[in-house]
């Protein structure tokens, strides 16, 4: 059985860890400009968020990601 960690969950966008696969949901499929620019802002602190504990992992000696 896959083992899934939820990395984020915003308001568009979901980030979860499966095994060591990394994947990317995006709700929806039509935005207008107000929310591109909302699911841009919502991306940017997923990946942030993900790339910052994937780092933390590698430097606690964890990098089986």
């Amino acid at each position: 059985m896959s083992e899934i960690v939820h990395v984020y969950r915003g308001e568009y966008v979901s980030i979860d860890l499966v095994d060591s696969t990394t994947e990317l949901t995006v709700e929806n499929n039509i935005y207008s400009l107000t929310e591109a620019m909302e699911l841009q802002q919502d991306l940017a602190r997923g990946i942030h968020k993900l790339v910052t504990g994937l780092i933390l992992l590698k430097e606690a000696g964890r990098d089986g990601f």
